[in-house]
């Protein structure tokens, strides 16, 4: 659909929601006072847009009360349309050096953008509306004689034209004084640990919120390796967990992924630089367990130096347990007795117990698989890109060079000798000189389900909850590059294609 502003010459009269202001604004810097822009600052308690902060590090947060005001559709006044890239809109003007406040509210009335044009100019004047939420839009732009208002088509943020221009006199606007209010203004910013800020009121200007750095490990000299694994150095270091965009392509990715928080860790842990692979899985379980079978075949993939897929939770833990017994460590995880033997069909525990104190080989926390996946970065993917850059331009050769994902699998199709699990280590590396966190197969990890929430927390850990499913971290072969995100979540269960799964283990670094 080409960009269009269409005038309306036909006068009707309706009503228009307009707002108050209840205005929360400030100032965010870094520890050296220097300004941190494109922070995403949001309330706690209220449900506002959000927005980020500029050069300046300003921001303002405004919510709204709703008043009606009488609104008459007239000529057109001023020209608006989307930009190409459909993040931002053009406006268009015969200038004569006055001021232009330019506004954007949803249309129950929040107001989601405060602007104003000093010098008003003849020419196009661009505008950047980062906050694509809403389907729908009312533009206000207030001259020194009269207010104009857009109304914006569903999609018009990413290129659709918008339908009506009206025009209408500037409201008179009333309301009451928020005061002993409770709730807290959050900063996120992706070098940054976030800022939790108590205010008392919704009227609380020049705010001063200063962020402290993040502090990853950042490897300076050769990796430590052992016996097939990396030290990952966490002791003393922390990182912020989560995605720090709430928003990403306008779709429902990473809602089980907020709220961004701080995690730190007590001790460093190896990691195995490689999924744990068929051959390696085999020969453990059929020397260890009595009844294992090993798989007469393995469709999507197969050969000593694929990943084992198609393995439950229990079939790692099983794993675990042998490695650590076979290495002479301490299990981490009991239980009185298998209820259904490991045949390579997902066996099941009585008197189950998980034990991260013992120095035996264990499936990575959460916490400890994005860290290590991260690798003391700090953009979507641990080579340097954010999600939104994919959107805008798509590098599928530059994912491929990383990761097993659709781009260089599923969508070769099934007679492909492609498609289907890759051997392990095709690709690059992370900076911590671990392969595959991306893709090839999803990963199990030992925490079971649970909400994220706003704070700091050292060694995070959910012991298995009845009702909850286990976690699975990073993407698989079949993935769209939305889920080969650092921060991405998935579960385990039932409905899940296990062939899909597959893992690899950690265990705790000696002082």
């Amino acid at each position: 659909m080409k960009n269009a502003v269409i005038t309306i010459s036909i006068l009707t009269f309706f009503f228009i929601s307009m707002a108050e202001d209840e205005r929360v604004s400030g100032t965010v810097t870094d520890d050296k006072g220097l300004p941190v822009s494109g922070a995403l600052v949001m309330l706690k308690n209220r449900d506002c847009p959000k927005v980020y902060t500029d050069e300046q590090g300003k921001f303002s947060l405004i919510q709204s009360a709703s008043v009606k005001s009488k609104v008459k559709e007239t000529n057109r006044l001023l020209r608006l349309r989307p930009a190409g890239d459909g993040s931002d809109f053009l406006i268009e003007m015969n200038g004569s050096g006055e001021k232009i406040g330019l506004e954007i509210f949803s249309i129950s009335g929040t107001r989601l953008l405060s602007e104003q044009i000093n010098d008003r100019k003849s020419g196009t004047h661009r505008v950047s509306f980062r906050n694509s939420a809403h389907s729908l839009f009312i533009i206000k732009v207030k001259t020194a004689d009269r207010v104009t208002i857009w109304k914006a088509a569903p999609g018009m943020i990413s290129g659709a034209y918008l339908s009506e221009v009206m025009d209408i006199p500037e409201p008179r606007l009333s309301g009451k004084k928020n005061a002993g209010i409770s709730d807290t203004v959050i900063v996120i910013s992706r070098l940054h640990r976030h800022s939790l800020t108590a205010i008392g009121n919704y009227e609380t200007d020049n705010l001063e919120i200063k962020l402290s750095a993040s502090n990853p490990w950042i490897p300076q000299s050769p990796l430590e390796r052992s016996g097939g694994m990396v030290r990952i150095k966490a002791a003393g270091y922390d990182f912020e967990m989560g995605q720090p965009n709430p928003d990403i392509g306008g779709q429902d990715y990473s809602s089980i992924e907020q709220p961004v928080h701080t995690v730190s860790f007590t001790s460093d842990f190896w990691m195995d630089t490689i999924e744990v692979t068929q051959s390696d899985y085999d020969q453990l379980m059929a020397s260890a367990y009595e009844g294992f079978i090993v798989p007469e075949t393995r469709p999507y993939g197969a050969g000593d130096r694929y990943p084992v897929y198609d393995v439950g939770w229990t079939d790692a833990v099983l794993y675990c347990n042998a490695r650590s017994k076979r290495d002479g460590y301490d299990p981490v995880y009991s239980y009185d007795s298998i209820l259904k033997r490991p045949a390579g069909s997902k066996p099941e525990f009585k008197g189950f117990a998980i034990d991260l104190s013992k120095n035996g080989y264990r499936l990575p926390t959460e916490a400890e698989w994005e860290y290590a996946c991260r690798g003391g970065t700090f953009t979507d993917y641990f080579w340097g890109k954010n999600y939104d850059q994919y959107l805008e331009s798509p590098n599928p050769d530059q994912v491929s060079e990383f990761t097993v994902w659709q781009g260089n699998s599923w969508n070769l199709g099934s007679e492909s000798p492609g498609f289907g699990a890759h051997p392990v280590a095709s690709g690059k590396p992370n900076p911590y000189g671990l392969y595959d966190m991306a893709g090839n197969v999803t990963e199990h990890c030992t925490d079971w389900y649970s909400d994220y929430s706003y704070g700091t927390f050292k060694d995070p850990f959910t012991q298995p909850v009845s009702g909850q499913p286990p976690m699975l971290r990073g993407g698989h072969w079949g993935s769209d590059v939305a889920y080969l995100r650092s921060a991405n979540r998935s579960f385990d269960n039932n409905a899940y294609a296990y062939l899909l799964n597959g893992f690899r283990t950690v265990r705790l670094a000696a002082e």
